[in-house]
Order: structure tokens, then C-alpha cells, then sequence
């Protein structure tokens, strides 16, 4: 499996940075419950672009109550999960790069704003 799945990674890098990057620009501070957005408008976009990026991605999705997101690889018990939490703080002030933005470096990594 560990093979299978560092060799999927490589396949799909540039697609998850890309995916990432679109994910970190999306204003996910939490607001006022909705219908079907439990913690506000921007938190649940952020959740479905996370879903579909990952089902893109290959990934076996699934939504629970808009308040989680699954993403699963693999089959029976040789699978991965990933975890993480979409939300963020409020803005505030004093940012040294704009809020809600995402760059990479020249080793590719991601970074987001600084405060």
C-alpha cells in the first residue's frame, strides 16, 4: 500500500497544491448558522470544495450532516484518512500578506498569510 500511495502522490501533486491553494483562499470564518450550513456559508463552501477537490483527486467522499467530510483511499482495512478542520479566525488587522491567499515557494511548499 505505502508504494501504491507514494506513487499516487506523485501523480497527483500539482493537483492538490492547486486544490489546496483554491481551499486556504476561501473566507471560512465562522457565521450564522443556515439551512444545511451549520457554521456558516463560508465554512461550507470551504467543506464542499474540500470534498470535491478530493473526489477529484480519487478519493471516496462523504459529507456527514455539513459538518464533517470523509476522504478515504484505499479499500478494506488498508486504507488512509485524512483530518483537518477548515475553519479559521476571524481577520482582524496587521497581515502582512492578504487574508484568505495562499503562494509557494520555490521548494513548492504552500504558505498562507502571515500576521
Amino acid at each position: 500500500m505505502e508504494e501504491e500511495l507514494l506513487k499516487k502522490i506523485d501523480e497527483i501533486s500539482d493537483e492538490m497544491i492547486s486544490g489546496i491553494k483554491r481551499i486556504v483562499q476561501i473566507d471560512s470564518v465562522q457565521s450564522e448558522a443556515k439551512l444545511g450550513m451549520p457554521f456558516g456559508e463560508g465554512v461550507n463552501k470551504a467543506l464542499e470544495e474540500a470534498l470535491k477537490l478530493a473526489s477529484e483527486l480519487g478519493f471516496e467522499t462523504e459529507n456527514v450532516d455539513h459538518m464533517v467530510g470523509i476522504a478515504k483511499y484505499g479499500t478494506g482495512e488498508d486504507y488512509i484518512g485524512i483530518m483537518g478542520h477548515l475553519d479559521v479566525v476571524p481577520v482582524g488587522e496587521g497581515w502582512i500578506h492578504p487574508p484568505f491567499s495562499a503562494y509557494e515557494d520555490e521548494n513548492g511548499r504552500i504558505f498562507a498569510p502571515v500576521f
